[in-house]
């Protein structure tokens, strides 16, 4: 008998321990799920709501494992300026299926606020929705960084034993990512953290509120227009606006640009790059700890952990990233 196990029993993969079922997961139909897909990637909201519309009136769609459907379709009215119909579409839903999972799409949740449903974690979403976006359409990234100089430090081992440490602090503005540590690194990576760019993968710790206190500015890569807001990415967002830092998060146009270059799901290092270097002047001086600047294949380490075999293959077959077409893309747009 194998340790653990997974079978499909109608719409649910059961995952089994020495043959005791330990969780379920919902697998929604393959259909919805394309749409989903197409909903995170494909940033034509337009088009979306031409496939959805047939979809929604399916049978398929009354189940409730693809309830969620209803709440991309919904938020696809609201970016499409539909906004009377997302409300009859919103109100159908909550008759039928409450509040659940509304708080995970913002333009619903903050609707949902608007007519007066919600939860203690609608109204958090919606809260957050309204100063990120506010903060995303005032440009207060570009006013923060403007005319100061930059230093983005990514999380690949290549600078250990290269002593850049202070030639990174030297900048005004130090760019890290994700989770990073600076204590015991400092000679190599800098101690000085001002702008923190982060994203809502499970294995992100929030930093403490006295290491927060310390920076100026934290970018979220999570667009929250075209992504299913992660419980426990709600929950840090909210204790980090507590702290009175300005917050803000990469929006859908710089996917649509990598999208040229084959680049669907782009990492938070990637990511921040190609969006700073769109409001901002940077080059390969300003950029540390990068692999592609030493065509380096080293994607899955980082200098302050250095992960075993096992989980880089994991790592490998379930992520996302295309780390050597990052790498590339990279090289192309810091060529000099």
């Amino acid at each position: 008998m194998k340790l653990f196990s997974k079978t499909r029993q109608d719409n649910k993969i059961i995952i089994s321990f020495c043959g005791i079922k330990i969780k379920y997961k919902i697998k929604i139909d393959d259909c919805f799920s394309d749409l989903f897909t197409a909903w995170q990637t494909d940033f034509n909201p337009v088009l979306l709501e031409e496939k959805l519309r047939p979809a929604l009136k399916s049978s398929a769609a009354q189940k409730e494992e693809n309830k969620e459907v209803f709440l991309v379709f919904i938020s696809t009215l609201i970016e499409n300026n539909k906004s009377q119909e997302a409300q009859k579409y919103l109100l159908d839903y909550i008759q039928k299926f409450g509040l659940e999972c509304i708080a995970s799409y913002p333009l619903a949740a903050n609707m949902a606020c608007e007519l007066g449903h919600f939860n203690e974690n609608i109204k958090k979403v919606a809260h957050i929705w309204n100063i990120l976006e506010q903060n995303r359409l005032n440009n207060s990234l570009n006013k923060f960084l403007k005319n100061k100089t930059i230093a983005i430090v990514g999380n690949s081992p290549n600078l250990i034993d290269k002593n850049k440490g202070k030639d990174i602090d030297a900048a005004d503005v130090v760019v890290r990512f994700n989770n990073f540590r600076t204590q015991n690194f400092e000679k190599d990576y800098g101690s000085k953290t001002n702008l923190w760019v982060c994203c809502q993968a499970k294995d992100i710790v929030n930093r403490p509120p006295e290491e927060l206190k310390k920076m100026d500015y934290i970018l979220y890569n999570v667009d929250l227009l075209h992504t299913k807001l992660d419980s426990q990415c709600l929950e840090y967002i909210w204790l980090n606006l507590k702290t009175g830092l300005p917050i803000s998060y990469i929006g859908a146009d710089y996917k649509k640009d990598l999208k040229q270059y084959g680049i669907v799901y782009p990492s938070s290092g990637l990511s921040a790059l190609f969006h700073l270097k769109n409001i901002c002047s940077i080059s390969r001086k300003n950029i540390f700890g990068f692999s592609f600047l030493e065509n380096s294949s080293n994607y899955y380490d980082h200098y302050f952990q250095k992960r075993s075999d096992r989980v880089i293959k994991k790592f490998q077959k379930n992520g996302h990233h295309n780390f050597e077409l990052e790498n590339a893309v990279l090289q192309k747009l810091f060529k000099e």
